[in-house]
């Protein structure tokens, strides 16, 4: 749970945006929304049909900021940007095995994933070596 959640404040970080969209909300920013006896929070992701990521009690989703807003007008309440500064550790780097593309491919679909690695060995090994590397990666999986 704890890499999970130091995953996705990191792929906030790495992805937050200067470009303004509709309703001034940035990519990254944390959205209030009030409701009786409590707020619920989402971050802000802009895409034209999920606008947001949140958690709303069984699993973390994304959906639209109309159909989650109901009653409430969302407000930007980034309340953390001028007291936090955040370093996550991930890991020794090392070219093979935890690189720039797992990091990213980490916080984008859950599983790290480097391709250029596999490219590399197309290019200059033998078949061979690519193949017995690439049943080898599989098998990791």
């Amino acid at each position: 749970m704890k890499r999970m959640k130091q995953t996705f404040i990191l792929a906030i970080l790495l992805f937050q945006l200067t470009i303004s969209v509709e309703g001034g909300f940035h990519f990254g920013d944390i959205i209030k929304f009030d409701r009786t006896g409590y707020n619920h929070y989402a971050i802000w992701v802009g895409d034209k049909v999920f606008d947001i990521f949140h958690f709303p009690v069984t699993k973390c989703t994304f959906a639209s900021l109309a159909a989650v807003k109901g009653r409430s007008n969302p407000v930007v309440d980034n309340h953390l940007d001028d007291i936090l500064t955040l370093t996550i550790d991930c890991g020794r780097y090392f070219v093979i095995k935890n690189n720039c593309e797992h990091i990213a491919t980490t916080i984008c679909y859950g599983e790290a994933v480097c391709l250029q690695v596999l490219f590399i060995i197309i290019k200059h090994d033998q078949e061979f070596c690519f193949l017995s590397f690439l049943l080898k990666w599989i098998k990791g999986l």
